[in-house]
């Protein structure tokens, strides 16, 4: 694989079977030794599936993916805010990519494309909420993204810290070429 033949697309349903690997694995992968064991291996691809599936098919919800070849290596949902809390009319619901393709600038690419989607919103705010312990923060912070205060979420009947990212005036992405 090179970067190169990573290319960025609108999602299909017929992606949604990846999504849901993708979501489990990562997760696994990411929170290993920082959420209960239980939790963590709760999370099924055949759950994480349905439950994209099902977001996938709501007005204003936009995927894209990343695909090397005809493989789903990643992907980033998007669309109206979920929290009213939140001034930003976008939040941003996930990107994630499988372990293996981290540090690639494959999340940048897919967070590129979001941002390009969002730029021409009025007002072209996005946030996106992740978890305190989650040791990929920094990421979010080096494309921009302002930390803010963030309500705390129920995962497997415990309650565990979050923190928001608030990119406000959002400009159109630099390049969306290869994309």
């Amino acid at each position: 694989m090179s970067k190169c033949s990573i290319t960025i697309r609108p999602a299909r349903v017929e992606d949604m079977a990846a999504i849901g690997e993708i979501v489990a694995q990562s997760w696994q992968h990411t929170f290993q030794g920082l959420l209960p064991q239980d939790f963590l291996s709760s999370l099924t691809p055949e759950a994480q599936q349905s439950r994209h599936e099902r977001n996938f098919s709501r007005d204003g919800v936009h995927y894209h993916t990343a695909v090397d070849g005809n493989d789903v290596i990643g992907f980033a949902s998007w669309g109206p805010r979920r929290d009213p809390s939140f001034a930003a009319p976008y939040e941003l619901y996930a990107i994630y990519l499988r372990p293996g393709f981290e540090r690639q600038g494959i999340g940048r690419r897919l967070l590129d494309r979001v941002i390009s989607d969002v730029a021409s919103s009025d007002p072209p705010d996005l946030y996106l909420t992740v978890l305190s312990v989650n040791p990929n923060r920094e990421f979010y912070v080096r494309l921009g993204g302002t930390e803010v205060d963030a309500p705390s979420i129920q995962l497997g009947g415990i309650s565990h810290e979050q923190i928001a990212f608030l990119w406000s005036c959002l400009p159109a992405a630099k390049s969306n070429e290869g994309l």
